[in-house]
């Protein structure tokens, strides 16, 4: 919340804080389990995820090239006859 308090001539905006702030279900809410989820829990499930595709993508490239070495081989094997 913000008041102004009168200084001399003018008018200064002072932060106060609430009720809510120094409520202590709102200091374990937002400032413990809020911040868990959002800071460290989100992004390491994105990192999870993404490597998890990843991986899936490289081991089906590996797939694919084993397949077509395999392919060459039996054709440079067929091709000398």
């Amino acid at each position: 919340m913000c008041v102004e308090q009168e200084i001399g001539d003018s008018l200064l905006p002072i932060s106060v804080q609430t009720d809510l702030k120094s409520s202590p279900t709102y200091q374990v809410l937002y400032e413990n389990l809020l911040y868990f989820l959002f800071v460290f829990l989100g992004p390491l499930l994105i990192l999870i995820v993404l490597n998890a595709c990843l991986i899936q993508v490289v081991y089906r490239a590996a797939l694919v090239a084993h397949k077509q070495s395999i392919v060459v081989v039996v054709y440079a094997a067929f091709s000398r006859i």
